[in-house]
């Protein structure tokens, strides 16, 4: 299932971007800025959906662990500019 979820994940992936570049009315009418921040939005929700679906993992836990390690990195990433620009 994994195997078939990757692959079918990698060409969405593939023709979406191959679409994109076509100059598509809806894009055009609402603005590349809101299409592609939707579309992206809704990439990361699909692909949360099915990782939840591959480790039998509870949608919410999973949003809460990203959540968390989101924080941890860009913690890290701070701290690290804060050293730099010293």
């Amino acid at each position: 299932f994994a195997g078939l979820a990757g692959l079918a994940w990698a060409y969405h992936l593939t023709v979406t971007i191959k679409i994109l570049k076509t100059r598509l009315p809806d894009i055009l009418e609402h603005g590349r800025l809101f299409s592609y921040t939707l579309i992206y939005i809704l990439n990361i929700t699909e692909i949360a959906v099915v990782i939840a679906l591959l480790f039998e993992t509870p949608l919410l836990d999973l949003y809460a662990n990203f959540h968390q390690h989101g924080l941890a990195c860009y913690g890290y990433l701070n701290q690290q500019f804060a050293r730099i620009s010293k």
